[in-house]
C-alpha cells in the first residue's frame, strides 16, 4: 500500500494528516487547509507537536481532510469523472 493511499484513508476517517509532498503526491490538496506538509523531519515534528497542542487547530484540518475526501475521492465522484472522460474521448472518436 502506498503512503498515498494511507494518507487518503487517513483523511476519509477525520484525522490530521502531516505528510512530505511525496506523501500526497497527485492528490491535488491545499496545504494548510487539508493537511500539514513538512519537507523534512524538523518541520514534521513540529508540524505533529503544534496539531497536539492546538486541538481547534487540528479538529479544524480533521474536518476539512474529511470533507475534501467527500467532495474529491468518493467512489460516485470518481464515476461522474470516468463517466466525463469516456463521453468525451468518443465524442473525439466520431469526428
Amino acid at each position: 500500500m502506498s503512503t498515498v493511499t494511507t494518507n487518503r484513508w487517513a483523511m476519509a476517517m477525520g484525522k490530521a494528516v502531516v505528510s512530505t509532498p511525496a506523501g500526497v503526491n497527485g492528490l491535488d490538496l491545499a496545504p494548510g487547509e487539508d493537511l500539514v506538509l513538512a519537507n523534512d523531519a524538523a518541520e514534521m515534528a513540529e508540524a505533529i507537536e503544534d496539531l497536539l497542542r492546538g486541538p481547534a487547530k487540528r479538529r479544524c484540518l480533521e474536518t476539512a481532510a474529511r470533507s475534501r475526501v467527500e467532495r474529491d475521492f468518493d467512489w460516485d465522484t470518481i464515476g461522474r469523472r470516468q463517466a466525463r472522460l469516456y463521453r468525451v474521448l468518443l465524442s473525439r472518436d466520431k469526428s
